[in-house]
């Protein structure tokens, strides 16, 4: 199609009756394939096939608990940044290293677990995106 908006290329309206039961079918067509009432009627007359299945909807509870994890996941990731910053400081000023190995490695352990967490978190919102089937735990389960 060129361009212009959808009014402007499609001007002519056209009107149908039918009955309750072809109605309901319509309606179950255009919701298992996504399309619109026009889109369908296009569809069949130019011979096109209707797609087999649409996209499902976004989970909208397990994305919103999705986008909850991710502020909490992220204030995490930053505190923890923030400690290494301030360790990485406190070595470059040439202070001794032995007192801080300890520190270290407990904050690149916190690091690896909130590395962990974001990849829980990818999985979930993919499941809420309908991207991928559930897998069936709860998100306070453990592994």
């Amino acid at each position: 199609m060129g361009s212009g908006s959808e009014k402007r290329q499609r001007s002519k309206i056209i009107t149908v009756r039918v009955n309750a039961q072809e109605a309901a079918l319509i309606d179950k067509l255009c919701t298992a394939t996504g399309q619109s009432i026009g889109a369908l009627i296009r569809n069949t007359l130019h011979r096109i096939p209707l797609p087999r299945a649409r996209r499902p909807k976004v989970h909208a509870p397990l994305f919103t608990n999705g986008l909850a994890r991710l502020a909490a996941l992220t204030a995490e990731l930053g505190k923890e940044g923030s400690n290494l910053n301030q360790l990485t400081h406190y070595v470059n000023a040439g202070r001794p290293v032995g007192t801080l190995a300890n520190s270290i490695e407990s904050s690149l352990q916190r690091i690896e677990e909130l590395h962990r967490d974001a990849f829980e978190l990818r999985t979930l919102f993919m499941e809420a995106l309908g991207l991928e089937p559930p897998n069936h735990k709860g998100p306070n389960d453990g592994e």
